[in-house]
């Protein structure tokens, strides 16, 4: 849970002016691909799943799990309709998405060498 929090501080730090709790992309905000946002487009709520789940083994309690569960659903469908509104504010937003993962890093193997070439 620790480490959860310096991820969010960095996550904010990194969006700057863009930081919006809504999905509508911020008006004086920019598309934001370094940082943390170089290898994830959504680690503010990768965050608050890892949180979520860090407190729900803390409690050791199941409950909380399928909270946490709810929580990503919802999380997964907030960020969902926030992609639509970038991909028509930013039009690099496209290929941004293709090279940076969803909730996490994409793997970067064997290939991810195939396409360097």
């Amino acid at each position: 849970m620790g480490v959860s929090f310096l991820i969010a501080v960095r996550g904010i730090y990194d969006l700057g002016r863009s930081l919006s709790a809504m999905p509508q992309p911020a008006a004086r905000g920019s598309l934001v691909t370094s940082g943390m946002y170089r290898r994830i487009r959504h680690p503010l709520y990768a965050d608050l799943v890892l949180l979520a789940v860090g407190y729900a083994v803390w409690r050791q309690s199941w409950v909380a799990m399928v909270l946490v569960a709810a929580l990503m659903w919802t999380l997964m469908r907030k960020a969902a309709c926030e992609e639509r509104l970038l991909l028509k504010k930013y039009p690099d937003y496209a290929a941004y998405a293709q090279r940076a993962g969803f909730f996490l890093p994409k793997y970067c193997g064997a290939s991810s060498q195939k396409d360097q070439k």
